[in-house]
């Protein structure tokens, strides 16, 4: 982090999202419960990618009108190039994922908007200092239960920090369980094979036997 500008850190981010919260976390849940309500029904069986888009625009609405009927002061939630956000005043932008539980990272960017979001850039002509932050989730392995809500930076990525939502931590990297690196492999070692009928004399010369 010695070479970060000015971004807001986790402590700073808890304390600016008291207000919204609540409502972030339970957008997650109501639009679970709403996905598994509809995959309920019938016998269609909905591919992972179609379940989080599904989830994705869900989320998405609820979080926007939760958030428009608070009607905070420089709060602004919209979609623009199919990029849904939300503006906290002057100090952040946000963007909604799903997140691979492993790693807690968002899908790797994959337009240029997304690239620039990554890179710390302003995506929207905002013309404003924002730190660019994920507001993301995961799920179980049946994609029907939250299993954690986050928030985190990344930069040009490298996530700097995660905020755990749920359990309101904000020690960065340090409460979230990642998983080990694996060992590295080190190769056996090559044992030569003392061929079978050779004496060493004394002399130090080989004779075969015989």
């Amino acid at each position: 982090m010695g070479n970060m500008r000015s971004y807001l850190q986790p402590e700073e981010v808890l304390e600016k999202l008291k207000s919204i919260q609540l409502d972030l976390t339970e957008s997650v849940y109501e639009a679970v419960k709403e996905v598994n309500k509809i995959r309920s029904q019938g016998n269609t069986i909905y591919r992972k990618s179609c379940i989080a888009d599904m989830l994705h625009d869900h989320i998405s609405t609820q979080v926007k009108v939760r958030l428009e009927c608070n009607n905070l002061d420089g709060l602004i939630v919209n979609t623009t190039n199919q990029l849904f956000h939300i503006k906290l005043k002057d100090f952040a932008l946000i963007t909604l994922h799903k997140l691979d539980k492993k790693t807690l990272r968002p899908p790797k960017p994959d337009t240029g908007q997304s690239l620039i979001f990554e890179k710390q850039g302003d995506c929207f002509n905002h013309r404003e200092k924002l730190t660019n932050l994920y507001f993301g989730f995961t799920l179980d392995t049946t994609s029907t239960e939250v299993t954690g809500i986050y928030i985190l930076l990344s930069v040009d990525g490298v996530t700097e920090w995660v905020l755990d939502l749920l359990n309101n931590t904000s020690e960065g990297l340090g409460n979230i369980d990642f998983p080990m690196n694996p060992e590295p492999v080190i190769a056996p070692v090559k044992r030569t094979k003392v061929k079978e009928g050779i004496k060493i004399p004394k002399n130090g010369e080989n004779q075969l036997e015989g």
